[in-house]
């Protein structure tokens, strides 16, 4: 069970890039149960109901929302950005979010192969 922060810790202020079924099914589960450790501030994804069904499942404002993750990622009040698009994106996706100066969380491997 994870210890609650120390009252001089603040949650780490999250962006979500990609909304999708791997969000939906395997890390908003995981995530619920960590909400005193995280604040989701942004979200991104190309299609708007995708981003509208997570925003429901989340219980969370649309405010957040972006179709396009660069936008995310300029945002000064992200901290860190949990990485969940297909995996032919991903690595580009991920590089650009680390040379933004982001934290970078994501379960997915980089590439279809070495190359």
């Amino acid at each position: 069970m994870p210890q609650p922060l120390s009252t001089s810790q603040r949650p780490i202020r999250l962006g979500i890039i990609g909304t999708g079924l791997a969000v939906k099914k395997l890390h908003w589960p995981a995530l619920v149960k960590l909400l005193d450790r995280f604040v989701v501030v942004a979200f991104a994804n190309r299609t708007r109901a995708t981003a509208e069904e997570f925003a429901a499942l989340a219980r969370i404002s649309m405010d957040g929302y972006t179709p396009d993750y660069q936008e995310l990622l300029r945002r000064d009040d992200v901290d860190a950005v949990l990485v969940c698009v297909p995996i032919p994106r991903l690595l580009p996706i991920a590089r650009e979010s680390l040379a933004t100066g982001k934290h970078v969380i994501c379960e997915k491997p980089p590439g279809v192969d070495l190359a």
